[in-house]
């Protein structure tokens, strides 16, 4: 692998042994080292491409600390050991960006409300704890000590960077519709969720994959004609279907997009099965 540019102490362009340009990023990789030079193998911690960020990510590390970037390195190592996942360059960028705006923001004493900070708490538990654990590397590397809420801005860019790097609004929006398809079910049945529950956990990654289709209108499947299920759980869960059915609504009328007869089989099925536990 040749070192192509060097950016600063710990992050260089380079091609690999495919002839592919990529980000190499570890510790002291680019200390005194010069374009066409070897990369040390024994330095890399992180290898990934981009595509077409490349003067964006340039930029960008070029204003981070030596110590940002370990912090930012370091953040998405624990993420990745923990969703058992490989991050692709764009978190390197996003996350690199909010965190030396966030220190900017706190050196200048200025404190931003997250306004999904409550759903993202409940909706992606395994991604919070990652931003509050990420506020621990902070206060840890950057003698920093970051507002709470920062855990779950954190959270969003790696959810962000998880559903295909989708833009940051959209991840937005996927967040508040499946807050409010929940808030749907739980008026209708006049609930409250065990949140801690298997059926509750099912159901949220039924809601999430449904909500991803919806924002990124994803075709609906072309054959629909079939309605022995359809009209089988109608009859069968009534009190579910017709809860299905206001989700069917809501969706076609906030989102301009409908549901498959499928979908609300589906639906139905796992509302009975979480409202009958």
């Amino acid at each position: 692998m040749r070192i192509i540019q060097v950016l600063n102490n710990n992050v260089v362009f380079a091609v690999d042994d495919q002839d592919m340009e990529v980000v190499v990023m570890g510790t002291g990789i680019g200390f005194q080292k010069k374009p066409y030079e070897q990369v040390e193998e024994g330095k890399i911690q992180k290898v990934f491409v981009l595509t077409n960020d490349n003067a964006s990510f340039a930029a960008l590390y070029d204003e981070l600390s030596e110590k940002e970037i370990e912090t930012v390195l370091a953040i998405i190592n624990y993420a990745e050991k923990v969703l058992d996942l490989k991050f692709q360059g764009n978190l390197f960028i996003t996350l690199g960006d909010h965190l030396h705006f966030a220190l900017e923001r706190k050196t200048d004493e200025i404190t931003l409300q997250n306004p999904l900070d409550w759903q993202i708490k409940r909706l992606y538990k395994k991604e919070y704890q990652i931003g509050v654990q990420a506020l621990e590397i902070i206060k840890n590397n950057l003698g920093v000590v970051l507002e709470k809420q920062e855990a779950s801005s954190i959270a969003l860019h790696l959810i962000n960077s998880e559903q295909n790097s989708q833009q940051i609004g959209e991840t937005t929006e996927l967040v508040k519709l499946i807050q409010n398809i929940l808030q749907i079910v739980q008026f209708h049945f006049g609930i409250e969720f065990d949140e801690e529950s298997i059926s509750f956990s099912r159901f949220l990654t039924h809601l999430q994959f449904t909500a991803q289709r919806v924002i990124e209108n994803e075709p609906t499947a072309a054959n629909d004609e079939d309605t022995f299920l359809y009209d089988q759980v109608k009859i069968k869960y009534p009190k579910a279907f017709d809860c299905a059915i206001r989700v069917f609504e809501y969706i076609k009328n906030s989102y301009a997009y409908q549901l498959s007869k499928q979908e609300i089989v589906y639906l139905t099925i796992q509302i009975q099965r979480l409202v009958s536990k």
